[in-house]
């Protein structure tokens, strides 16, 4: 994780220490509602507990699945040559950005997913792990922050969508796959986090209304070379995804 944050007097201080000292207390949605959920600590661990040891493991699995998507392009690099070099543009976007540890986990996440949709000429075996990597990927990160939930689930749906009209009968079986371990995950955590159904509502609805506020609010202008390398990450996976996952007749995505 990132470095321990000193208990402090500061308005970011405050709200880590409140993470961690009210984790595993089942307060959310009740006598707590904030942008960050009950597993909000593991990004910024304190000594309190067992936090440092809970925050450290899931940043090894975050990392762990991080490291196996860059084997698996290593080993297909031939079969899939047309898709390497964006998702190398999205790895160094992930090892650089100065957002924060849980955009990084945000990013491996989509990627993940991207891999297990795109990657066409993986086994049925690989893509299906991939499938249930995402899955518990993104249901862990909604409940450190349910707006990560939201941004990173709509991508998934999106990526699910195209791939309807890509595979048909395949990707049925995967989507029931991906969707019953989000519903499972969900239900243990929610059962081990919240003390009620209810107080799980109550969290998302305060959670959604305190981001849109705070977003409105906390409006940051990015330098550009940042939304260009932004742009052209995108640029390259749709001319992949336009030349049928051919990289070959992608002279852009050679180019990068």
């Amino acid at each position: 994780p990132e470095p321990l944050t000193p208990v402090g007097t500061d308005l970011d201080p405050s709200w880590v220490w409140l993470l961690n000292r009210f984790s595993g207390e089942r307060i959310f949605g009740n006598d707590m509602v904030f942008t960050y959920g009950p597993l909000g600590f593991v990004i910024h661990p304190q000594l309190y507990l067992s936090n440092v040891i809970l925050g450290m493991l899931v940043n090894l699995a975050f990392t762990s699945l991080f490291a196996w998507i860059l084997i698996l392009i290593y080993r297909y690099r031939k079969s899939s040559s047309g898709i390497v070099a964006p998702f190398l543009l999205l790895f160094l976007w992930i090892l650089e950005t100065p957002n924060g540890i849980e955009w990084k986990w945000a990013l491996t996440s989509l990627t993940a997913m991207s891999m297990a949709t795109l990657m066409v000429e993986y086994s049925k075996c690989v893509r299906c792990w991939l499938f249930v990597f995402s899955a518990i990927a993104v249901t862990l990160l909604s409940f450190v922050k349910f707006s990560y939930f939201i941004m990173i689930a709509s991508q998934h749906l999106i990526l699910m969508t195209y791939c309807i009209f890509r595979e048909k009968r395949r990707i049925a079986v995967f989507a029931l796959i991906y969707f019953g371990v989000v519903a499972l995950c969900a239900s243990i955590l929610v059962s081990a986090l919240f003390s009620s159904f209810m107080s799980f509502y109550n969290w998302i609805i305060g959670s959604i209304e305190i981001a849109s506020g705070y977003n409105l609010a906390m409006v940051i202008i990015k330098p550009w070379p940042e939304i260009a390398l932004t742009y052209i990450i995108i640029c390259s996976v749709v001319l992949f995804v336009a030349s049928g996952g051919k990289g070959r007749n992608c002279m852009l995505v050679h180019w990068l």
